[in-house]
Order: C-alpha cells, then structure tokens, then sequence
C-alpha cells in the first residue's frame, strides 16, 4: 500500500534548503508542498488539513478501503460525510 506523504520545509528562518529545492523535490516525487513554522504558526493546521485531504481522496477514489486498514478509522457515515463536505468547502494550497 502506497502512503500517503508531503514535503515539509521546516526551520523557516534556519534554512538549509531554499524553497525552490523544497518545491522540486515535491515536484518530482509528485507530493505536496510546504514551509512551516511551529513557532510562528505557520502552514502547521494546513500540513493535517492537506494529508486528511489526500487520504480522503483516495478513500473515495476506492484506492484505500478504510475497514481494511488498521492506520484507519472513521466513525459514522454520517460523520465521513460531515468530512467530505466540510473539506468541499475549505480550500486547501497544495
């Protein structure tokens, strides 16, 4: 089973990689991108909010069937729903 992952630039102001080379490590690995900072506050909601993303995505694409794997679990239906439509209406930079 493929995971599901995300280039993170960490250390904002301490950089050891410009974000260019962030950017095209991601690129390459087909990934999403990121800078954060904790101590700024920085992408930190947005790194959950793109990984919930993409895992949702492939669990409605059937590439993932949540009762089958153990990393998973969901609640109601009506709750994956609630996700579902919740994330319809966030906008979240990949």
């Amino acid at each position: 089973m493929r995971r599901t992952e995300l280039v993170n630039g960490n250390r904002y102001r301490r950089r050891k990689v410009t974000f260019e080379e962030g950017l095209a490590l991601a690129k390459q690995n087909k990934m999403p991108f990121l800078e954060s900072s904790a101590k700024k506050n920085l992408n930190i909601e947005s790194i959950f909010n793109t990984l919930t993303t993409k895992i949702m995505e492939r669990i409605e694409s059937g590439q993932v069937d949540p009762s089958n794997h153990p990393g998973i679990k969901i609640g109601s239906e009506n709750k994956l729903a609630n996700l579902l439509a919740d994330r319809d209406r966030q906008q979240v930079t990949l």
